[in-house]
């Protein structure tokens, strides 16, 4: 992104109660007035080193002292593998950059944006946002793509709470020597268990920022956006206590039932062989082994993996292993109603372009191999029959239709699913907001990979309201009424939400979204929806 707008950085501490003091910052505009308080790297588990390296995290006492938080600056970045895209010109470059941040398993942390003032009574709304990648990569918002302050300052007032979460194999291997060491039947996704402690930690300590902790939105982009449906249908499902109000899913949905702790075997049998660790040692010795190993040894080995990516596992701890047949059989939609909630969800056009250049396979087999990454197998094969792959597809043809399949089983089929079930379960139409974001500012599209479309996540600077990088005054305009109704949505006013996101009465069958394209906000129909139901049937385990 180019150099935004200059503003200056204040030292600020504020009383944090039985938590003692925090260092902040205030970020303060060139007129003079502050924009933002922003606190970072504030913990909220202990770190998952050593003994805790694949353990469900552990919450920090209720009188953990923040006085010593580096609260003024950013910290560290979860360890994780190195993703690179090539964009529409050639050129490499890493998803996460964040100059100054090195890479480490003791950063469960949250960075946090408040308005600056005097909260509303009661305390501002609080938005607890997990971020993207895949599962494997990304940042709490560390990066300049996806930072609060103007969003806080102008377009919606609210305290924004971005947690780290562990990620790829630190937070997601699974197997049955990890179920063994856990009496309720953990097997993996500690990165949801961290979600979920943050989220936990966010309800009891909202009110040190101003913030309403019983008055909490949940959203996230992409994996993020997954993550947002795996926490709902914990409370929903699995009986988790009810902290969440209404959610944003921004481009992912749940595509099937994750895999089982059986088919997530041969991933974990991988790193050990990797790892020189072998097979036929008990189950407690390969993990003391595997505890063993540096950090950045294992970093570096993920994507030398045959199986490189690694998502969530049916525990029946985290996950319920009816958590997939719950929204066809419409008990969760059923439970999201009585709870009252509503959820904003949607897309942009091309989601499918950056799907295609992340680990694009090289032939047939390697394409059913990438996709075995996302899906249990006989969902890949299914889906290589729904979408008519050919027998002798050259590497330009297996790139496109990768993309298309993993867009359409992450994003577009899923979440269309999902808005059909609360539907056939009676809520309400004005609970559930859809949209498309086909368009974005001048600025977004000069530093965007692909500037001649809206791939995967290029929605954030409208999420975000990133003025700060010289938006001109129809860009300001448009996309603050973008955000308007978000802010009634955030306070709980769904009827006034609803009435302004579909510019009336919200439509009755869900095929109808709001769109914003070529600078103009309208509702359109659903050109989608048809095929992504019939493909939804199609592909069906």
């Amino acid at each position: 992104m180019p150099e935004p707008m200059k503003e200056t950085i204040r030292p600020t501490t504020i009383n944090a109660g039985a938590h003692g003091t925090l260092r902040g910052v205030e970020l303060i505009h060139e007129d003079g007035h502050v924009k933002a308080r922003r606190f970072c790297q504030v913990p909220f588990a202990r770190p998952p080193v050593g003994p805790l390296r694949w353990r469900r995290p552990e919450a920090l006492p209720d009188d953990y002292d923040w006085s010593g938080v580096e609260g003024d600056k950013f910290g560290n970045l979860m360890a994780q593998p190195i993703y690179q895209v090539t964009n529409a010109n050639g050129e490499k470059a890493s998803l996460i950059d964040v100059p100054g941040s090195e890479y480490s398993e003791d950063a469960l942390t949250a960075n946090i944006w408040t308005p600056a003032g005097v909260p509303p009574p009661g305390g501002w709304p609080v938005l607890v946002f997990y971020h993207g990648g895949w599962l494997q990569i990304g940042s709490p918002n560390m990066t300049e793509k996806n930072d609060a302050t103007e969003l806080v300052d102008e377009a919606l007032r609210c305290v924004v709470v971005a947690p780290a979460y562990r990620l790829s194999l630190f937070g997601f291997l699974a197997g049955k020597e990890i179920q063994e060491e856990n009496a309720d039947g953990t097997a993996g996704n500690f990165g949801f268990w961290d979600q979920r402690l943050a989220l936990e930690w966010a309800a009891k300590n909202a009110h040190i920022f101003g913030g309403n902790g019983d008055n909490i939105t949940i959203a996230g982009l992409s994996a993020g956006s997954y993550s947002v449906e795996v926490q709902l249908a914990y409370e929903l499902v699995s009986g988790g206590a009810p902290l969440i109000k209404r959610a944003m899913m921004w481009s992912n949905a749940i595509p099937s039932q994750p895999k089982t702790v059986e088919a997530s075997q041969e991933a974990f049998d991988g790193v050990l062989e990797a790892c020189g660790i072998p097979l036929d040692l008990d189950g407690k010795e390969k993990m003391a082994r595997l505890r063993a190993v540096p950090t950045k040894e294992l970093q570096d080995k993920i994507m030398t993996l045959k199986l490189h990516t690694f998502r969530a596992v049916s525990d029946n701890s985290f996950i319920s292993d009816r958590m997939h047949s719950s929204i066809a059989d419409g008990s969760f939609a059923r439970a999201f109603k009585d709870r009252g909630m509503s959820v904003i969800i949607g897309e942009v056009p091309n989601e499918e372009l950056l799907y295609s250049v992340i680990n694009p396979p090289t032939s047939v087999a390697d394409l059913r191999t990438q996709l075995c990454n996302y899906y249990r197998a006989e969902q890949v094969d299914k889906l290589i029959t729904a979408f008519e792959v050919p027998a002798d597809a050259d590497a330009g043809a297996l790139q496109k239709v990768f993309g298309e399949i993993v867009a359409h089983g992450q994003v577009y089929i899923p979440s269309r699913v999902l808005v059909q079930a609360l539907l056939d379960a009676r809520v309400p139409a004005e609970r559930i907001l859809r949209y498309r974001i086909a368009w974005n500012t001048a600025v977004a599209r000069s530093t965007a990979p692909f500037p001649h479309t809206l791939t995967h996540a290029d929605c954030q600077p409208l999420w975000w309201y990133l003025r700060r990088f010289g938006y001109t005054p129809t860009e300001v305009e448009v996309n603050y009424q973008w955000l308007a109704p978000v802010q009634s949505f955030v306070n709980g006013e769904q009827a006034s939400a609803a009435a302004e996101w579909y510019l009336g009465p919200a439509p009755p069958d869900g095929t109808k979204l709001r769109e914003v394209r070529d600078a103009k906000i309208a509702i359109v129909d659903d050109d989608r929806w048809e095929r992504c139901m019939r493909l939804a049937k199609a592909i069906e385990v």
